[in-house]
């Protein structure tokens, strides 16, 4: 059995990997996972991400369904999936849980299990735009060799995301011109989003030009 713990994570209590041993014993599945704890620099409580179903489809669409802190895998289950893509620096997560969802049971135990600390020099957010464009590239490559997983409907909806994760990604590193093309490009993909108030949030500030669209990003971040 493997348990993942980044460096600057942590078990959210003593009996973190018993119990999910116990979990995984019980069943014919090659992959456990609990919910996670947000903590900041300190160690302190800032809120608690449950997770929903593990599948093709909410990987794609809810970039929080990575439950690295707080699992547990059979060796047999890494054998058969593959390894992590080294060639990923920020985004070979999500695509080693594409992997794992088409080719092994995966259950949730619901409880709290790591502790996923946020902070500045993370390698995530220090690197927003290039960790971003990974990620869509993942997620590209994944539906171009998979597409036969998901209806049309649902690819529709995966492209929309996909563009308008897109959108956020060039509102959040100051790409104005980008921002906008990327917004005419999610309003043909899907006309829902004509009524969602952050791409118009986005837009707007758009406008202003990169560095006053960077200021008003880091604002939001903030």
């Amino acid at each position: 059995l493997l348990w993942v713990l980044n460096s600057d994570d942590r078990f959210a209590s003593s009996n973190s990997i018993s119990n999910l041993v116990n979990y995984l014993q019980d069943s014919d599945a090659g992959f456990v996972y609990g919910d996670l704890r947000i903590i900041d620099t300190n160690g302190n409580t800032i809120g608690v991400r449950r997770f929903g179903r593990l599948d093709p489809f909410n990987l794609l669409t809810d970039r929080r369904q990575l439950p690295w802190t707080g699992c547990l895998l059979r060796r047999q289950t890494l054998s058969r999936v593959g390894y992590f893509d080294e060639e990923l620096k920020f985004s070979n997560d999500l695509d080693f849980f594409l992997r794992l969802a088409c080719q092994t049971t995966i259950i949730h135990l619901q409880s709290i299990t790591g502790e996923l600390r946020i902070h500045k020099q993370s390698s995530t957010l220090s690197n927003i735009h290039a960790s971003a464009y990974e990620s869509i590239k993942v997620s590209k490559k994944f539906l171009d060799m998979q597409s036969n997983l998901f209806s049309r409907e649902q690819l529709n909806e995966i492209n929309a995301i996909i563009i308008y994760f897109q959108v956020s990604t060039q509102f959040h590193t100051g790409d104005a011109i980008g921002a906008r093309n990327s917004i005419k490009c999610l309003m043909q993909a899907d006309q829902k989003y004509y009524g969602v108030p952050k791409v118009w949030i986005y837009y707007l500030c758009s406008l202003f030009g990169n560095r006053i669209l960077f200021i008003l990003a880091s604002t939001f971040r903030k």
